[in-house]
């Protein structure tokens, strides 16, 4: 009887997360701590510096923090489907009645999915659940994010995945 040898490369992806910290923040940056095969950039605490970011370093996933506080995140949602209009943006928040309205807008806008915080006050509690449920979303965005067309950044195409920028001398 024979073997099989995986032959497949791992693609390492990467994810690019916008968040405050707190509940959504801390989750997501414990959750992706050692993740394998998972580049992360970030957390980012403000929409402009995450947007900024997302800019450089084109990432193949973005988290965007739907329930920060502090800014509207659906601007931040807008400003990053400009830069690239089938950017992959996870939505992330506990679940409130102002969270689940921003997050309906936000699909409206074009974001691709949405996760759940674990939290006391909800059925989803479980950590571990959520890390692999958060991982394997990731995983799925990345994959239909290389699938999908040539990145459009800034007005130029640029090639499906990230290459290294050259140096000036």
């Amino acid at each position: 009887m024979g073997f099989t040898v995986n032959t497949k490369k791992t693609v390492k992806s990467s994810v690019l997360v916008i968040a405050e910290p707190g509940v959504v923040g801390d989750n997501l940056t414990q959750a992706l701590k050692f993740a394998p095969n998972l580049e992360v950039v970030g957390p980012f605490e403000t929409g402009p510096t995450g947007v900024s970011a997302f800019g450089k370093y084109h990432a193949d996933t973005i988290i965007l923090d739907i329930g920060a506080l502090h800014e509207n995140p659906l601007v931040t949602l807008n400003r990053l489907l400009q830069i690239d209009p089938h950017a992959k943006i996870i939505m992330a928040s506990t679940l409130t009645f102002s969270n689940v309205r921003k997050s309906m807008t936000g699909f409206e806008r074009g974001a691709a999915d949405f996760i759940q915080m674990p939290g006391g006050h909800t059925r989803k509690t479980d950590k571990g659940a959520f890390r692999a449920d958060l991982l394997r979303l990731i995983g799925a965005m990345a994959d239909a994010r290389r699938n999908d067309t040539p990145r459009q950044i800034a007005g130029k195409p640029t090639a499906k995945t990230a290459e290294p920028r050259k140096s000036i001398t």
